[in-house]
């Protein structure tokens, strides 16, 4: 059986609920997972998405800044911070 999607949200996958639509291969035509017809709910995924993914979230110093206007976000530092190795 084909199986119906899934959508990761509030740190768990969601089932969708409804009837299940095909979603076909754009190449082939075949069916390669079925849409349910209702997902999570778009705003709670949203306020999720703010409060928990967006203070991880800051933007990266711009490159065209001046390098001493150049910060990363929860640093001093002018250059980004090493990988753990």
């Amino acid at each position: 059986m084909t199986p119906v999607l899934r959508s990761y949200s509030h740190d768990t996958w969601q089932e969708g609920g409804g009837p299940a639509r095909p979603l076909r291969d754009a190449a082939t035509g075949e069916v390669v997972a079925r849409l349910p017809a209702t997902g999570p709910d778009p705003a709670a995924m949203l306020d999720h998405a703010r409060r928990v993914g967006g203070p991880r979230c800051a933007p990266s110093p711009s490159p065209s800044a001046p390098p001493s206007s150049r910060r990363w976000p929860g640093t001093s530092a002018t250059t980004p911070p090493s990988s753990p190795s």
